[in-house]
Formats: C-alpha cells, structure tokens, sequence
C-alpha cells in the first residue's frame, strides 16, 4: 500500500510540475466534504475521508489479506498547513511533524534561474522512467475515459490507466468516488457509500488518543 501511495504522490507531483512555476505551492483549496467508503478486495472495511480548506483526513477501519491472513489494519492521517499526523489505531501509536511542503516551496523560491531548471528537467526524466516502469502512457490525462455512472448519488466520470481506474466526482475532479486496482498481487477497491458536501463534524479532526 505504501508503493501506491508513493505513486499517487509522485503523480500529483509530476503533474503539478507542468501545471505551475512552483509545483509545492498548492492551489487554495474551499472543498468542504466528507466520503464515507465501503473497501472490498484484498482489504475490507470501511474508510472516511474529510476535506476542509487546508484540512485533510483520512480513516480506514477493517483488515488487509496478506500471505493467506487476515490482519488487523486500521488507521488515520490528517494533514494540515502546518502540520502530518498518523495513527496506527491498532497499535496505539502514532507520529506529528511539521507539514515539508510550505518549506519546500520556500526553498524552491530561492532557486536561481538554472537550477529551477535542472529541477523540472529531473522531474521530467524521473516521470518518463515511472512512466515506463507502470506502463502508464500519459500522466496528464490518467489514461483511457470510460464513461460516468453515479455513485452515491453524484455522478464520476471513469478513467483508467495500467490496472488503475478512477471514477472522479464531476462536480469536483479531485474527489474519487470510487478506485479499484491491483498493485503486486493485492487487489483493492474502494467505492463511496455517503458524499456529504459541507463542513465536516468536528470529530473527523480529533486526533486519537
């Protein structure tokens, strides 16, 4: 699950390389919303994911199945302007540390002319070599369109790229509605039960004991 995430990062970075001079500054966000998911798959459960302005959530309660095994994996993350928090809600601990990208942003600002360059250029290289190595033709456009269909009661539009597809809210791309793939054997899939588009309750940002 990390690797996917990894990529995810690495793809929401590529594109924001080509999008804008500086690819750590992030568009200001007013997306107010919370998706409750159903999880299916190799992994089963439920997750919930919370935006608000500069405030991210994410909870995933239910087991993963590895080797054959069905092990305990829930978990929690919230990101904020300042600031990263995780929990392992299983194990009872977690980590807090300072939020990297107002600092990266910072630090890409003091970059002469030729060195924002050598930047975009490595970026590039490192994206036509993930291209390859995920077989995934076109980061831009994440792959082939394959239609809308309503989930939940709003309506996404499919896309698919390797063995990835995602159905994006049309109202608002950057929610996913619904995610399915295999990534090394493990199959997952995740598909929103409740779109709520207003604040989040106050409990979604209640870091765990």
């Amino acid at each position: 699950m990390r690797t996917a995430a990894y990529l995810v990062g690495f793809l929401a970075l590529t594109t924001a390389v080509s999008a804008q001079p500086n690819p750590f500054k992030l568009p200001k966000s007013n997306l107010k919303a919370r998706v409750l998911y159903q999880l299916s798959g190799d992994q089963k459960g439920t997750a919930e994911h919370a935006f608000d302005g500069d405030r991210t959530m994410t909870r995933t309660e239910g087991t993963i199945r590895m080797m054959g095994k069905d092990h305990e994996a829930s978990s929690w993350t919230m990101i904020t302007a300042d600031s990263m928090y995780t929990a392992d809600l299983d194990k009872r601990e977690g980590t807090a540390s300072a939020n990297l990208l107002p600092h990266f942003a910072t630090a890409y600002d003091g970059l002469d002319g030729a060195a924002k360059q050598r930047f975009y250029a490595n970026i590039k290289e490192m994206g036509a070599l993930m291209s390859k190595a995920f077989v995934i033709n076109s980061f831009s456009s994440l792959g082939e369109t394959l239609g809308t269909e309503t989930i939940a009661g709003e309506v996404c539009e499919n896309r698919k790229f390797a063995s990835f597809t995602i159905c994006s809210m049309k109202k608002y791309p950057t929610l996913s509605l619904k995610t399915s793939g295999d990534l090394l054997c493990f199959r997952f899939e995740q598909t929103a039960t409740s779109v709520t588009l207003s604040s989040p309750p106050s409990s979604s940002w209640e870091i765990p004991a």
